[in-house]
């Protein structure tokens, strides 16, 4: 099993860990792969620390999930006549716990068999594949 080295691991952000972490984040499209397990992966493989690849890996999410939200507003639309307040104020309270789940999360998730996890992700997302593609009925 693939070990990263102590000596090896940097706490600074490179371009080299974005493109790591940010290539690994393709793998998130598939079914059953864990966007930020692949993120972290990803950064790991580059030589940055755990605590860092964590962290920017849950950074990573902030411009998915914005576009999410942009990409979904033209269904909005499509309803007639928007009352923005609501939704303004459901995304002011969504970031806002979202913020400080993270920040809670990135402070306690001590991940100590992190690449048994991933394999077992990896695992559920070959099966997925498989089982969307027999044919149904």
């Amino acid at each position: 099993m693939y070990r990263i080295s102590k000596q090896s691991q940097t706490k600074t952000y490179s371009l080299k860990s974005t493109l790591g972490a940010g290539f690994a984040q393709v793998l998130g499209f598939f079914p059953g792969i864990s966007r930020s397990g692949s993120t972290i992966s990803g950064a790991l493989l580059t030589g940055l620390s755990l605590s860092k690849a964590k962290e920017f890996s849950f950074f990573m999410f902030i411009p998915i999930s914005a576009g999410s939200f942009i990409l979904s507003l033209d269904r909005l639309q499509s309803v007639g006549t928007i009352d923005w307040l609501p939704i303004l104020v459901a995304v002011a309270v969504t970031f806002g716990v979202t913020w400080i789940t993270l920040h809670l999360v990135l402070k306690r998730l001590k991940v100590t068999h992190f690449p048994y996890f991933s394999i077992y992700l990896v695992v559920i997302g070959i099966i997925t594949l498989i089982l969307a593609g027999l044919p149904q009925g």
